[in-house]
């Protein structure tokens, strides 16, 4: 007894199709994931041994061209800089850190705490400057800028060591420009 009513005789298999169309369709979705950053790595940074000397102050120098003593650390993940400028009105510090951690989570989790943790003023966000990076201006200290890439992080903050609260009308976009030259040359 047939399984198919008489004269509904099912039709051929269909013809089986190559493994062409499936590595077709896999290869295209890899393209979008690259394309989308998905199959690419974060950048990597190099530790120097003197980060006063590859950090370019022109963006300040420009504004304050005396400098005074440069003061540089290290340590196995941070590199530090302090540094005095000076014009005819304002005796400013320059404080640059950066900090390489093992990997780009770590760094972005570093980055979100700072932005939470200190709530002197409301962070501003910087759209040119690494993955993400804000501003704020703290009373007490001056203007602060703090960014990551892959992962580096990076924190610069300047002020006038009479009144910090006294600050150039583009302050931040010259720490952005210390900052993006800082992390360029820090690339691997």
């Amino acid at each position: 007894m047939p399984l198919w009513p008489a004269g509904a005789m099912p039709s051929a298999a269909p013809p089986r199709r190559s493994g062409r169309a499936k590595w077709y369709v896999l290869g295209t979705a890899a393209l979008v994931l690259v394309l989308l950053g998905g199959g690419t790595a974060a950048p990597a940074y190099r530790s120097v041994a003197d980060l006063c000397a590859t950090v370019d102050l022109t963006p300040l120098t420009e504004l304050y061209p005396r400098r005074g003593r440069a003061d540089h650390t290290r340590s196995s993940m941070t590199m530090s800089c302090k540094i005095t400028l000076q014009s005819d009105s304002v005796l400013g510090m320059l404080s640059l850190d950066v900090t390489l951690l093992r990997d780009a989570d770590t760094a972005k989790q570093m980055f979100e705490s700072a932005r939470t943790a200190r709530k002197v003023s409301l962070p501003v966000e910087v759209s040119d400057l690494g993955t993400a990076a804000y501003t704020r201006l703290d009373p007490n200290l001056g203007t602060e800028l703090v960014a990551y890439d892959g992962n580096l992080y990076i924190g610069a903050l300047w002020g006038d060591l009479r009144d910090p609260m006294k600050t150039a009308p583009d302050i931040v976009d010259r720490l952005t420009a210390l900052c993006r030259s800082t992390i360029a040359r820090l690339k691997n």
